[in-house]
Protein backbone atom coordinates (compact mmCIF):
# COMPACT_ATOMS: atom_id res chain seq x y z
CA UNK A 1 0.00 0.00 0.00
CA UNK A 2 1.41 3.39 -0.97
CA UNK A 3 2.05 5.88 1.84
CA UNK A 4 -0.39 8.82 2.06
CA UNK A 5 0.57 12.00 0.20
CA UNK A 6 0.77 13.94 3.48
CA UNK A 7 3.43 11.56 4.77
CA UNK A 8 5.39 11.87 1.53
CA UNK A 9 5.21 15.64 1.82
CA UNK A 10 6.56 15.56 5.37
CA UNK A 11 9.31 13.16 4.39
CA UNK A 12 10.27 15.55 1.61
CA UNK A 13 10.58 18.31 4.20
CA UNK A 14 12.73 16.14 6.44
CA UNK A 15 15.07 14.94 3.70
CA UNK A 16 17.21 18.08 3.31
CA UNK A 17 17.77 18.67 7.04
CA UNK A 18 20.05 15.73 7.71
CA UNK A 19 23.18 17.85 7.25
CA UNK A 20 24.88 19.44 10.29
CA UNK A 21 26.90 22.64 10.49
CA UNK A 22 30.44 22.73 11.87
CA UNK A 23 30.51 24.74 15.10
CA UNK A 24 33.78 26.71 15.38
CA UNK A 25 33.57 26.81 19.19
CA UNK A 26 33.09 23.11 19.83
CA UNK A 27 34.75 21.73 16.69
CA UNK A 28 31.76 19.44 16.24
CA UNK A 29 28.99 19.23 13.68
CA UNK A 30 25.72 20.34 15.26
CA UNK A 31 22.18 20.16 13.95
CA UNK A 32 21.00 23.79 13.57
CA UNK A 33 19.08 23.52 10.31
CA UNK A 34 16.02 25.44 11.51
CA UNK A 35 17.70 28.49 13.06
CA UNK A 36 20.29 30.56 11.26
CA UNK A 37 22.53 33.18 12.84
CA UNK A 38 20.26 35.81 11.34
CA UNK A 39 17.30 34.13 13.04
CA UNK A 40 19.17 34.31 16.34
CA UNK A 41 19.72 38.05 15.91
CA UNK A 42 16.04 38.56 15.13
CA UNK A 43 14.98 36.59 18.20
CA UNK A 44 17.30 38.46 20.56
CA UNK A 45 16.01 41.83 19.27
CA UNK A 46 12.40 40.72 19.75
CA UNK A 47 12.96 39.27 23.23
CA UNK A 48 15.18 42.00 24.67
CA UNK A 49 12.33 44.40 25.58
CA UNK A 50 10.39 41.51 27.14
CA UNK A 51 13.38 40.56 29.30
CA UNK A 52 13.71 44.15 30.52
CA UNK A 53 10.00 44.34 31.32
CA UNK A 54 10.07 41.06 33.24
CA UNK A 55 13.17 41.79 35.33
CA UNK A 56 12.74 45.39 36.42
CA UNK A 57 14.50 47.02 33.48
CA UNK A 58 18.19 47.80 33.13
CA UNK A 59 20.01 48.92 36.28
CA UNK A 60 20.74 52.64 36.02
CA UNK A 61 24.47 52.89 36.70
CA UNK A 62 26.40 53.87 33.56
CA UNK A 63 29.85 53.37 35.11
CA UNK A 64 29.07 49.87 36.40
CA UNK A 65 27.35 48.95 33.13
CA UNK A 66 30.42 50.07 31.15
CA UNK A 67 32.68 48.07 33.48
CA UNK A 68 30.69 44.86 33.03
CA UNK A 69 30.58 45.40 29.25
CA UNK A 70 34.35 45.91 29.19
CA UNK A 71 34.92 42.55 30.88
CA UNK A 72 32.36 40.86 28.65
CA UNK A 73 33.87 42.20 25.44
CA UNK A 74 37.35 41.10 26.50
CA UNK A 75 36.05 37.57 27.02
CA UNK A 76 34.02 37.57 23.80
CA UNK A 77 37.13 38.64 21.88
CA UNK A 78 38.76 35.38 22.98
CA UNK A 79 35.83 33.31 21.71
CA UNK A 80 35.48 31.69 18.29
CA UNK A 81 32.75 34.18 17.31
CA UNK A 82 34.12 37.64 18.20
CA UNK A 83 32.20 39.15 15.28
CA UNK A 84 28.88 38.69 17.08
CA UNK A 85 27.28 41.84 18.44
CA UNK A 86 27.59 40.88 22.11
CA UNK A 87 25.67 43.09 24.53
CA UNK A 88 25.83 42.90 28.33
CA UNK A 89 22.94 44.14 30.47
CA UNK A 90 22.64 44.44 34.26
CA UNK A 91 19.05 43.72 35.26
CA UNK A 92 17.51 45.75 38.08
CA UNK A 93 16.53 42.77 40.22
CA UNK A 94 17.91 41.41 43.51
CA UNK A 95 17.43 37.82 42.30
CA UNK A 96 20.76 36.07 41.71
CA UNK A 97 20.80 34.95 38.09
CA UNK A 98 22.44 35.17 34.68
CA UNK A 99 21.38 33.96 31.25
CA UNK A 100 21.86 34.59 27.54
CA UNK A 101 19.68 35.06 24.50
CA UNK A 102 20.77 33.58 21.17
CA UNK A 103 22.74 36.05 19.11
CA UNK A 104 24.87 37.42 21.94
CA UNK A 105 22.68 39.32 24.40
CA UNK A 106 23.80 38.41 27.92
CA UNK A 107 22.06 39.39 31.17
CA UNK A 108 23.07 39.28 34.80
CA UNK A 109 21.29 40.65 37.85
CA UNK A 110 22.56 43.20 40.32
CA UNK A 111 21.87 40.52 42.93
CA UNK A 112 24.55 38.38 41.30
CA UNK A 113 26.98 41.33 41.26
CA UNK A 114 26.46 41.74 45.01
CA UNK A 115 27.30 38.08 45.63
CA UNK A 116 30.48 38.00 43.54
CA UNK A 117 33.74 39.07 45.21
CA UNK A 118 36.13 39.65 42.33
CA UNK A 119 36.38 40.51 38.67
CA UNK A 120 37.43 36.92 37.96
CA UNK A 121 34.23 35.57 39.53
CA UNK A 122 32.11 37.93 37.43
CA UNK A 123 34.15 37.02 34.35
CA UNK A 124 33.51 33.33 35.05
CA UNK A 125 29.74 33.90 34.92
CA UNK A 126 29.94 35.99 31.74
CA UNK A 127 32.27 33.48 30.06
CA UNK A 128 29.85 30.63 30.78
CA UNK A 129 26.99 32.55 29.15
CA UNK A 130 29.20 33.43 26.17
CA UNK A 131 29.83 29.69 25.88
CA UNK A 132 26.10 29.04 25.53
CA UNK A 133 25.99 31.60 22.71
CA UNK A 134 29.03 30.41 20.78
CA UNK A 135 27.99 26.75 21.11
CA UNK A 136 24.65 27.84 19.63
CA UNK A 137 22.73 25.86 22.22
CA UNK A 138 19.50 27.77 21.57
CA UNK A 139 19.68 27.03 17.85
CA UNK A 140 20.38 23.34 18.46
CA UNK A 141 17.52 23.10 20.96
CA UNK A 142 15.09 24.84 18.62
CA UNK A 143 16.05 22.74 15.61
CA UNK A 144 15.57 19.52 17.56
CA UNK A 145 12.16 20.81 18.66
CA UNK A 146 11.10 21.48 15.05
CA UNK A 147 12.28 18.03 13.98
CA UNK A 148 10.45 16.44 16.92
CA UNK A 149 7.31 18.34 15.91
CA UNK A 150 7.59 16.90 12.41
CA UNK A 151 7.86 13.45 13.97
CA UNK A 152 4.73 14.08 16.02
CA UNK A 153 2.85 15.15 12.88
CA UNK A 154 3.86 11.88 11.21
CA UNK A 155 2.57 9.93 14.19
CA UNK A 156 -0.72 11.82 13.97
CA UNK A 157 -1.13 10.43 10.46
CA UNK A 158 -0.10 6.83 10.98
CA UNK A 159 -0.89 6.03 14.65
CA UNK A 160 -3.55 6.64 17.25
CA UNK A 161 -3.68 10.07 18.85
CA UNK A 162 -2.32 8.88 22.19
CA UNK A 163 1.02 7.95 20.68
CA UNK A 164 1.29 11.32 18.97
CA UNK A 165 0.63 13.12 22.25
CA UNK A 166 3.29 10.99 23.92
CA UNK A 167 5.77 11.93 21.20
CA UNK A 168 5.02 15.62 21.72
CA UNK A 169 5.41 15.29 25.48
CA UNK A 170 8.75 13.52 25.06
CA UNK A 171 9.96 16.18 22.63
CA UNK A 172 8.87 19.01 24.94
CA UNK A 173 10.62 17.39 27.90
CA UNK A 174 13.79 17.03 25.87
CA UNK A 175 14.01 20.72 24.97
CA UNK A 176 13.16 22.18 28.36
CA UNK A 177 16.23 24.18 29.40
CA UNK A 178 19.81 23.25 28.60
CA UNK A 179 20.86 19.63 28.80
CA UNK A 180 23.59 18.54 31.20
CA UNK A 181 25.90 18.00 28.23
CA UNK A 182 25.24 21.57 27.05
CA UNK A 183 25.96 22.94 30.52
CA UNK A 184 29.19 20.96 30.59
CA UNK A 185 30.05 22.33 27.15
CA UNK A 186 29.37 25.92 28.29
CA UNK A 187 31.54 25.29 31.36
CA UNK A 188 34.40 24.08 29.17
CA UNK A 189 34.13 26.96 26.72
CA UNK A 190 33.72 29.51 29.50
CA UNK A 191 36.86 28.35 31.28
CA UNK A 192 38.72 28.43 27.97
CA UNK A 193 37.74 32.08 27.45
CA UNK A 194 38.44 32.90 31.10
CA UNK A 195 42.00 31.63 30.91
CA UNK A 196 42.60 33.18 27.49
CA UNK A 197 41.63 36.58 28.91
CA UNK A 198 44.10 36.09 31.76
CA UNK A 199 41.68 35.44 34.64
CA UNK A 200 41.98 32.99 37.51
CA UNK A 201 40.01 29.95 36.34
CA UNK A 202 39.59 28.81 39.94
CA UNK A 203 37.17 31.71 40.48
CA UNK A 204 34.43 29.81 38.66
CA UNK A 205 34.03 26.93 41.15
CA UNK A 206 34.54 29.35 44.05
CA UNK A 207 31.58 31.38 42.88
CA UNK A 208 29.45 28.26 42.53
CA UNK A 209 30.21 27.42 46.15
CA UNK A 210 29.03 30.92 47.14
CA UNK A 211 25.93 30.44 45.07
CA UNK A 212 25.18 27.17 46.84
CA UNK A 213 25.60 28.88 50.23
CA UNK A 214 23.31 31.70 49.09
CA UNK A 215 20.56 29.28 48.00
CA UNK A 216 20.83 27.44 51.30
CA UNK A 217 20.49 30.72 53.21
CA UNK A 218 17.46 31.71 51.12
CA UNK A 219 15.83 28.40 51.89
CA UNK A 220 16.56 28.85 55.59
CA UNK A 221 15.06 32.34 55.58
CA UNK A 222 11.89 30.95 54.01
CA UNK A 223 11.67 28.08 56.46
CA UNK A 224 12.24 25.38 53.84
CA UNK A 225 13.62 21.96 54.75
CA UNK A 226 16.59 20.20 53.16
CA UNK A 227 17.98 23.61 52.29
CA UNK A 228 21.44 22.35 51.42
CA UNK A 229 20.18 19.79 48.93
CA UNK A 230 17.89 22.33 47.28
CA UNK A 231 20.75 24.78 46.99
CA UNK A 232 23.00 22.38 45.09
CA UNK A 233 20.19 21.26 42.81
CA UNK A 234 19.03 24.79 41.92
CA UNK A 235 22.18 26.80 41.48
CA UNK A 236 20.82 29.00 38.70
CA UNK A 237 18.25 29.27 35.97
CA UNK A 238 20.11 26.38 34.33
CA UNK A 239 21.59 24.32 37.20
CA UNK A 240 25.20 23.17 37.27
CA UNK A 241 27.04 21.18 39.89
CA UNK A 242 30.44 21.87 41.35
CA UNK A 243 31.37 18.23 40.73
CA UNK A 244 31.02 18.63 36.97
CA UNK A 245 32.84 21.92 37.02
CA UNK A 246 35.76 20.35 38.88
CA UNK A 247 36.21 17.91 35.98
CA UNK A 248 36.60 20.82 33.60
CA UNK A 249 38.72 22.95 35.90
CA UNK A 250 41.21 20.12 36.46
CA UNK A 251 42.05 20.15 32.76
CA UNK A 252 42.15 23.92 32.47
CA UNK A 253 44.38 24.42 35.51
CA UNK A 254 46.83 21.89 34.12
CA UNK A 255 47.27 24.00 30.98
CA UNK A 256 50.30 26.35 30.86
CA UNK A 257 49.69 30.02 31.47
CA UNK A 258 50.95 33.14 33.21
CA UNK A 259 49.94 34.47 36.61
CA UNK A 260 46.13 34.63 36.55
CA UNK A 261 44.25 37.83 37.41
CA UNK A 262 41.74 38.02 40.27
CA UNK A 263 40.88 41.74 40.21
CA UNK A 264 39.26 41.90 43.64
CA UNK A 265 40.14 45.48 44.59
CA UNK A 266 38.97 46.88 41.25
CA UNK A 267 35.74 44.90 41.43
CA UNK A 268 34.86 46.01 44.96
CA UNK A 269 35.40 49.64 43.97
CA UNK A 270 32.87 49.30 41.17
CA UNK A 271 30.11 47.65 43.22
CA UNK A 272 30.48 49.96 46.25
CA UNK A 273 27.07 51.64 46.65
CA UNK A 274 25.21 49.01 44.61
CA UNK A 275 21.47 48.93 45.26
CA UNK A 276 20.70 45.84 47.33
CA UNK A 277 17.40 44.01 47.66
CA UNK A 278 14.27 45.87 46.57
CA UNK A 279 14.20 48.87 44.27
CA UNK A 280 12.60 51.97 45.87
CA UNK A 281 10.02 52.02 43.07
CA UNK A 282 8.82 48.58 44.21
CA UNK A 283 8.73 49.24 47.97
CA UNK A 284 10.82 47.60 50.70
CA UNK A 285 10.59 44.53 52.88
CA UNK A 286 11.87 45.45 56.32
CA UNK A 287 11.68 42.46 58.63
CA UNK A 288 7.97 41.81 59.13
CA UNK A 289 6.87 45.04 57.41
CA UNK A 290 6.28 45.98 53.80
CA UNK A 291 6.79 49.70 53.27
CA UNK A 292 6.29 51.74 50.09
CA UNK A 293 7.47 55.31 50.71
CA UNK A 294 6.83 56.40 47.11
CA UNK A 295 3.18 55.32 47.21
CA UNK A 296 2.77 56.17 50.88
CA UNK A 297 1.60 53.03 52.68
CA UNK A 298 2.77 50.11 54.81
CA UNK A 299 1.47 46.92 56.38
CA UNK A 300 2.87 44.38 58.82
CA UNK A 301 2.76 40.62 59.25
CA UNK A 302 3.19 38.75 62.56
CA UNK A 303 6.31 36.82 63.51
CA UNK A 304 6.43 33.51 61.71
CA UNK A 305 5.51 35.03 58.32
CA UNK A 306 8.07 35.56 55.57
CA UNK A 307 7.55 38.49 53.17
CA UNK A 308 8.76 38.39 49.56
CA UNK A 309 8.51 41.39 47.25
CA UNK A 310 7.93 40.96 43.53
CA UNK A 311 7.56 43.21 40.51
CA UNK A 312 3.76 43.13 40.60
CA UNK A 313 2.76 41.71 43.98
CA UNK A 314 3.93 40.96 47.49
CA UNK A 315 3.75 37.40 48.76
CA UNK A 316 3.89 36.19 52.36
CA UNK A 317 4.02 32.63 53.66
CA UNK A 318 3.06 31.82 57.20
CA UNK A 319 2.26 29.03 59.64
CA UNK A 320 -0.22 26.30 58.80
CA UNK A 321 0.50 26.58 55.06
CA UNK A 322 -0.99 30.09 55.00
CA UNK A 323 -0.38 32.16 51.86
CA UNK A 324 -0.98 35.90 51.40
CA UNK A 325 -1.01 37.78 48.08
CA UNK A 326 -1.04 41.58 48.08
CA UNK A 327 -1.37 43.73 44.98
CA UNK A 328 -2.84 46.93 43.57
CA UNK A 329 -5.65 47.65 41.13
CA UNK A 330 -5.51 50.98 39.28
CA UNK A 331 -8.34 52.65 37.41
CA UNK A 332 -11.24 54.79 38.56
CA UNK A 333 -14.23 52.78 39.82
CA UNK A 334 -17.48 54.61 40.49
CA UNK A 335 -19.37 52.96 43.28
CA UNK A 336 -18.79 51.60 46.80
CA UNK A 337 -15.95 49.25 47.69
CA UNK A 338 -18.38 46.36 48.15
CA UNK A 339 -19.60 46.77 44.58
CA UNK A 340 -15.99 46.78 43.35
CA UNK A 341 -15.25 43.59 45.30
CA UNK A 342 -18.27 41.65 44.06
CA UNK A 343 -18.67 42.93 40.50
CA UNK A 344 -15.12 43.76 39.45
CA UNK A 345 -12.49 41.86 41.42
CA UNK A 346 -14.44 38.68 42.23
CA UNK A 347 -16.58 38.72 39.09
CA UNK A 348 -17.67 35.18 38.28
CA UNK A 349 -17.03 33.98 41.82
CA UNK A 350 -19.63 33.76 44.58
CA UNK A 351 -18.45 35.33 47.84
CA UNK A 352 -19.88 34.53 51.26
CA UNK A 353 -20.45 36.98 54.14
CA UNK A 354 -19.67 40.05 52.04
CA UNK A 355 -19.49 43.16 54.20
CA UNK A 356 -18.23 46.73 54.19
CA UNK A 357 -15.52 47.58 56.73
CA UNK A 358 -13.24 50.53 57.49
CA UNK A 359 -9.48 50.04 57.59
CA UNK A 360 -7.73 52.97 59.25
CA UNK A 361 -10.24 55.43 57.79
CA UNK A 362 -10.34 53.83 54.34
CA UNK A 363 -13.53 52.34 52.92
CA UNK A 364 -13.02 48.61 52.37
CA UNK A 365 -14.93 45.42 51.63
CA UNK A 366 -14.34 41.75 52.32
CA UNK A 367 -15.81 38.33 51.59
CA UNK A 368 -14.69 34.72 51.34
CA UNK A 369 -15.32 31.32 49.79
CA UNK A 370 -13.86 27.81 49.62
CA UNK A 371 -12.06 26.93 46.39
CA UNK A 372 -10.16 24.03 44.84
CA UNK A 373 -6.51 24.75 44.04
CA UNK A 374 -3.55 22.75 42.77
CA UNK A 375 -2.62 22.25 46.43
CA UNK A 376 -6.04 21.09 47.60
CA UNK A 377 -9.05 22.86 49.07
CA UNK A 378 -8.42 26.34 50.44
CA UNK A 379 -10.46 29.07 52.05
CA UNK A 380 -9.76 32.37 50.34
CA UNK A 381 -10.64 35.69 51.94
CA UNK A 382 -10.50 38.79 49.76
CA UNK A 383 -10.08 42.31 51.15
CA UNK A 384 -10.28 45.40 48.91
CA UNK A 385 -9.12 48.72 50.44
CA UNK A 386 -9.94 51.95 48.61
CA UNK A 387 -6.83 54.11 48.89
CA UNK A 388 -7.99 56.89 46.57
CA UNK A 389 -10.57 57.27 43.75
CA UNK A 390 -8.25 55.47 41.31
CA UNK A 391 -6.63 52.84 43.55
CA UNK A 392 -7.62 49.72 45.46
CA UNK A 393 -5.04 47.78 47.47
CA UNK A 394 -5.97 44.11 47.79
CA UNK A 395 -5.24 41.19 50.09
CA UNK A 396 -5.98 37.55 49.30
CA UNK A 397 -5.57 35.21 52.27
CA UNK A 398 -5.37 31.46 51.54
CA UNK A 399 -5.74 29.00 54.40
CA UNK A 400 -6.54 25.32 54.68
CA UNK A 401 -10.10 24.82 56.00
CA UNK A 402 -8.65 23.43 59.22
CA UNK A 403 -6.41 26.48 59.75
CA UNK A 404 -8.93 29.20 58.85
CA UNK A 405 -10.22 29.70 62.37
CA UNK A 406 -6.84 29.40 64.18
CA UNK A 407 -5.31 31.92 61.73
CA UNK A 408 -8.27 34.32 61.72
CA UNK A 409 -6.89 36.78 64.29
CA UNK A 410 -3.45 36.94 62.61
CA UNK A 411 -5.04 37.69 59.23
CA UNK A 412 -7.27 40.31 60.81
CA UNK A 413 -4.19 42.00 62.32
CA UNK A 414 -2.51 42.07 58.90
CA UNK A 415 -5.58 43.65 57.30
CA UNK A 416 -5.88 46.39 59.91
CA UNK A 417 -2.14 47.10 59.90
CA UNK A 418 -2.50 48.59 56.41
CA UNK A 419 -2.20 52.37 56.75
CA UNK A 420 -0.97 55.54 55.10
CA UNK A 421 2.50 56.94 55.77
CA UNK A 422 2.93 60.53 56.88
CA UNK A 423 5.64 62.77 55.43
CA UNK A 424 8.17 61.98 58.18
CA UNK A 425 7.75 58.24 57.71
CA UNK A 426 8.16 58.53 53.95
CA UNK A 427 11.53 60.19 54.43
CA UNK A 428 12.67 57.77 57.13
CA UNK A 429 12.92 54.69 54.93
CA UNK A 430 15.91 54.42 52.61
CA UNK A 431 16.85 51.67 50.15
CA UNK A 432 19.47 49.17 51.21
CA UNK A 433 22.88 49.50 49.56
CA UNK A 434 26.05 47.46 49.51
CA UNK A 435 29.03 49.20 51.08
CA UNK A 436 32.66 48.10 51.01
CA UNK A 437 34.43 48.74 54.32
CA UNK A 438 37.90 48.13 55.73
CA UNK A 439 37.95 46.03 58.87
CA UNK A 440 39.42 47.84 61.87
CA UNK A 441 41.66 46.32 64.53
CA UNK A 442 39.50 44.06 66.68
CA UNK A 443 36.66 43.74 64.17
CA UNK A 444 35.07 40.32 63.92
CA UNK A 445 32.47 38.73 61.68
CA UNK A 446 29.93 39.29 64.43
CA UNK A 447 30.77 42.98 64.92
CA UNK A 448 30.61 43.72 61.19
CA UNK A 449 27.41 41.71 60.75
CA UNK A 450 25.83 43.70 63.60
CA UNK A 451 26.07 46.84 61.44
CA UNK A 452 23.62 45.40 58.91
CA UNK A 453 19.89 46.28 59.21
CA UNK A 454 18.54 42.72 59.31
CA UNK A 455 16.51 41.28 62.15
CA UNK A 456 17.49 37.64 61.62
CA UNK A 457 20.54 35.60 60.58
CA UNK A 458 22.88 38.59 60.40
CA UNK A 459 26.03 36.52 60.83
CA UNK A 460 24.95 34.04 58.16
CA UNK A 461 24.04 36.83 55.74
CA UNK A 462 27.41 38.52 56.27
CA UNK A 463 29.31 35.25 55.75
CA UNK A 464 27.45 34.41 52.53
CA UNK A 465 27.79 37.95 51.17
CA UNK A 466 31.56 37.75 51.60
CA UNK A 467 32.06 34.05 50.84
CA UNK A 468 33.51 33.39 54.30
CA UNK A 469 33.99 29.91 55.70
CA UNK A 470 32.76 29.27 59.27
CA UNK A 471 36.34 29.31 60.62
CA UNK A 472 37.49 32.34 58.60
CA UNK A 473 39.19 35.10 60.61
CA UNK A 474 38.91 38.83 59.96
CA UNK A 475 42.15 40.83 59.76
CA UNK A 476 42.66 44.57 60.12
CA UNK A 477 42.46 46.21 56.68
CA UNK A 478 40.47 43.42 55.05
CA UNK A 479 38.01 44.79 52.50
CA UNK A 480 34.54 43.38 53.16
CA UNK A 481 30.96 43.95 52.05
CA UNK A 482 28.16 44.98 54.38
CA UNK A 483 24.61 46.17 53.76
CA UNK A 484 23.45 49.55 55.08
CA UNK A 485 20.53 51.96 54.66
Amino acid sequence: MSPPRAILALLALLAPVSGCALNPATGERNFTAFMTLEDERRIRDQEHPKILARFGGAYDDPALTAYVAEIGRALAAKSEMPELDFRFTILNTPAVNAFALPGGYIYLSRGLLALADSEAELAGVLAHEIGHVTARHAARRYSRHVLASFGAELLDLVTIGGMAEAARAEADAYIQGYTRDQEFEADSLGLRYLRAAGYDAGAAPRFLNKLAAYRALEAKLRGLTDAGDQAVDALASHPRTTERLREVIAVELAAPGGKPMLGQARYLEHINGLLFSDDPAQGFVRGTSFVHPDLGFRFDVPDGFHLMNGDHRVLARGPEDTLILFDVSKGRFRGPAQKYLVERWAAGMTLIDVETVTVNGMESATGWNRVDTDHGRRDVRMVAIRFDPDTFYRFMFFTTPEATQPMAEALRQITYSFRRLDADERGRFKPLRLRVVSAAMGDTKASLAARMPFETLRAERFAVLNGLAPDAAIGAGDRLKIITE
